[in-house]
């Protein structure tokens, strides 16, 4: 992980598509709420399938507390669509398959040579 990013400090506004193929702004979809993002590996990978069925499960929470969700990987619009639909999530799926997060945080998962997902991270971002 880059050594800026760290407690305190302002992650990058990045625009990525979505699961319907509409570029949305991080900035955008957290509006003036809290937002928890998961950058994940993908759809093939189970231990993220699993972290996703528990939050859906905890959704229902955040939908209460007013705070946003927002997945993001590097899988195609086709595999986003599929596994969002697949766990049964609510919240806003972007995937970035030209791996332009994956690059500018530093976070290449070295033990993957081939799919060259993201290091699964999970913040918790507060308005503004």
């Amino acid at each position: 992980m880059r050594a800026d990013i760290k407690v305190g400090a302002l992650l990058p506004d990045y625009e990525l598509p979505d699961h319907t193929g509409v570029k949305r702004k991080l900035s955008l979809l957290q509006g003036n709420d809290p937002m928890i993002l998961m950058l994940g590996r993908g759809i093939y990978c189970p231990k993220d399938r699993q972290q996703l069925h528990q939050m859906v499960q905890f959704s229902s929470q955040c939908d209460v507390g007013f705070t946003r969700m927002v997945t993001i990987n590097c899988d195609n619009l086709i595999l986003i669509n599929d596994l969002r639909l697949g766990i049964g999530a609510h919240w806003p799926f972007l995937y970035d398959q030209e791996r332009i997060i994956l690059n500018d945080l530093e976070i290449l998962e070295y033990t993957d040579t081939t799919n060259n997902p993201m290091i699964p991270h999970t913040f918790v971002l507060e308005p503004g």
